[in-house]
């Protein structure tokens, strides 16, 4: 007799609790939700991310090549990069800054070491590429740069080239 009271008993929390439940779902909350969703942790480079983490995506493909993205960035931009009457870049130059830091940053070893000058008409002058980053508000990535700057002591095998201007007239 006591374990059919006792099923009884339990059958009754259930249906108590299973009740309540549904009512708190049902009902409308009056008072607004201050609660927004966290945003992801970031991936750290060089770190492996705990299992019980999602993974993080790999990163973008290194180009093959530098010479098409440094020709998007050298055709707009030569008028700002070379001639100091013209006070401001064009739309399109600054689109094509950010299309390089953002496609292939690695190609910006050859805007900072100079390698761009092959492109442009006349010799860019040397405070023109710290203002263009400047009035286009596009940073470049530190990590990148850093390798930029270790490649120049070092010899530059892994890094995309560019092709010969001179080769290709």
């Amino acid at each position: 007799m006591a374990p059919k009271c006792i099923s009884m008993l339990l059958l009754a929390i259930l249906v108590a609790a299973a009740t309540v439940v549904v009512n708190a779902d049902a009902a409308p909350s009056s008072r607004p939700s201050y609660r927004r969703p966290l945003p992801p942790l970031p991936c750290i480079p060089g770190r492996q991310r705990p299992s019980w983490m999602p993974p993080c995506s790999p990163p973008p493909a290194q180009p093959a090549e530098c010479y098409t993205s440094l020709s998007g960035l050298a055709t707009p931009c030569s008028d700002f990069l070379t001639n100091p009457d013209v006070a401001a870049p064009a739309a399109a130059c600054c689109d094509g800054l950010a299309s390089l830091v953002g496609d292939a940053p690695i190609c910006l070893c050859h805007v900072v070491n100079g390698d761009l000058n092959k492109l442009l008409p006349a010799p860019m002058m040397r405070l023109r590429l710290p203002q263009l980053r400047r009035m286009c508000a596009v940073g470049f990535p530190r990590t990148t740069l850093r390798e930029c700057i270790r490649k120049a002591g070092t010899s530059a095998a892994d890094e995309p080239s560019t092709v010969d201007v001179a080769a290709d007239t």
